[in-house]
């Protein structure tokens, strides 16, 4: 079955390129990540070799290449309209290229990798049309009809010397991507967003010989659907309320404000989420280690109500959509889509199954004191 590309965010997109890029074209390729990057959201120097990827193979790009990451967050219905998308992105990036204002160095050769499928007719396809129209792009420069003076001239010559020097073109679309995870099936596999249930389940039962999958898929389902709404309350009298009364955590959470290690200001929820739309495998992982996060505050700040609200997002999100869920169940989960959406944030995209150690419980029950597993 074909892995659905559509389930990742922006960010976890641009680290499934990335870490395309380097299992076609070696370590060699710089990933610059998030933020103001010149054009470059990969980059390598020197000779690239196609050996390995399909339909180029054998193939050297030798000089500067600079790979581009273009994400789709809803794909149009009609073909004509996604690959009109994405001319429009990079007429909008040729554009910053010809200006020595914007971007002082072009690259040799550019790749475009995107989630957007793109029709394969030759001619009049959206493949096709795309690389015809950065080629008709560039030969308009050419024409100097419009040119009102000398200075005109000049600079709209300059524009076409600049984009001159990329010399080849060449786009991933989500066909080639998905493709690409074929062959590279170890990419395939760090990624949780490209994870079915039954991947995760399998996974987890590897990891003892006491239980089969058989019995485990259906346990942790109930866990979840169970935990969902069971746990899914907080209780003011834990913060002087006098009632007792339970209210959704998805109705009264906030998004506190925190600042990270690096002096950045944000907020806990949409930091965490964005952390988690990462791939984070150590050995394939693009994001600077530590992988860890460590919430610090005064006592009362909210950090284990959002702890919890955090942990049934993702509850919510590995649920949506599945089947025997009650209509409560169903009713909490769009709760807490309005709920992320309310503080900025979409639904978790990668499937992550969370868990939370509440250390007082965890106590209580002697667990401290416990022997290590053997």
């Amino acid at each position: 079955m074909a892995d659905n590309l559509q389930q990742f965010g922006p960010t976890g997109f641009q680290d499934l390129a990335g870490a395309l890029a380097i299992a076609a074209f070696g370590p060699g390729v710089q990933v610059m990540g998030q933020g103001r990057d010149g054009g470059r959201d990969l980059y390598f120097r020197g000779p690239l070799a196609w050996q390995s990827v399909p339909d180029f193979e054998g193939e050297v790009w030798d000089g500067y290449t600079v790979m581009q990451v273009k994400h789709k967050a809803a794909l149009a219905v009609r073909s004509e309209d996604n690959a009109s998308w994405l001319w429009s992105q990079l007429r909008r990036e040729l554009n910053d290229w010809s200006l020595a204002a914007d971007r002082s160095e072009v690259p040799d050769y550019l790749l475009v990798i995107t989630n957007v499928p793109l029709t394969p007719t030759p001619g009049t396809g959206g493949h096709d049309r795309v690389l015809g129209n950065i080629r008709k792009y560039i030969a308009e420069l050419d024409d100097d009809s419009r040119d009102i003076d000398s200075s005109a001239r000049d600079a709209r010559e300059a524009r076409r010397n600049r984009l001159r020097r990329i010399k080849k073109f060449r786009i991933w679309d989500e066909r080639q991507a998905t493709a690409l995870l074929s062959v590279y099936a170890h990419v395939r596999r760090a990624f949780p967003a490209l994870l079915t249930a039954a991947d995760i389940f399998a996974a987890l039962s590897n990891m003892t010989d006491t239980i089969s999958i058989g019995d485990l898929e259906p346990a942790l389902r109930t866990h979840a659907r169970t935990t969902l709404t069971g746990d899914g309350f907080v209780y003011f009298d834990e913060a002087g309320g006098s009632d007792g009364s339970g209210y959704p955590i998805h109705e009264v959470a906030i998004d506190l404000p925190s600042m990270n290690g690096h002096g950045e200001v944000s907020t806990v929820v949409r930091y965490v989420l964005n952390r988690s739309e990462h791939m984070l495998k150590p050995r394939l992982s693009l994001v600077p280690k530590p992988r860890h996060l460590i919430v610090t505050g005064a006592p009362g700040n909210g950090k284990t109500t959002v702890a919890r609200f955090l942990v049934q997002a993702f509850r919510a999100a590995m649920l949506e959509g599945g089947s025997e869920l009650s209509d409560e169940q169903r009713t909490t989960i769009s709760g807490y889509r309005e709920a992320l959406s309310r503080m900025g944030c979409a639904m978790p995209r990668n499937r992550r199954w969370p868990m939370r150690i509440d250390l007082a419980e965890y106590a209580e029950e002697g667990g401290l004191g416990a022997k290590p597993f053997s």
